[in-house]
């Protein structure tokens, strides 16, 4: 049952792309449940958001590493959401220091002369 349940979130996720408040930016969902992301990789565009849903019955504590700079984000509650902007380019490693085998990459690419309208490049 809790793996079905986690499937169904991961699906969830990769299916729930909404549009975010920030004009052109989107909300990408990553769940946390059995101690693991929903996702190992994701690739976002500068100033999209990545909602960190715990669906989990236990804490996880964010942590980013940009830059090599390591930075404690958020703990997160069993039922805690919170959301996350991605600003700058580069590579994002997030990690749960409770749990360190849950991982998560985000990578935001450098954009020039591209904008994005209604998910969709226009060059």
């Amino acid at each position: 049952m809790k793996a079905t349940k986690l499937h169904v979130c991961g699906l969830i996720a990769l299916l729930s792309i909404l549009r975010a408040g920030t004009a052109g930016a989107l909300e990408h969902i990553v769940t946390q449940g059995e101690n693991q992301f929903s996702e190992l990789f994701v690739k976002v565009e500068s100033n999209d958001v990545i909602k960190f849903v715990n669906l989990d019955s236990v804490n996880h504590k964010l942590t980013f590493t940009f830059k090599e700079q390591k930075e404690i984000f958020s703990e997160l509650s069993p039922g805690m959401a919170q959301v996350v902007e991605f600003s700058r380019p580069g590579v994002y490693d997030i990690q749960c220091d409770i749990h360190p085998g849950m991982r998560l990459t985000v990578f935001v690419p450098h954009l020039t002369n591209v904008k994005r309208n209604r998910q969709k490049y226009v060059f």
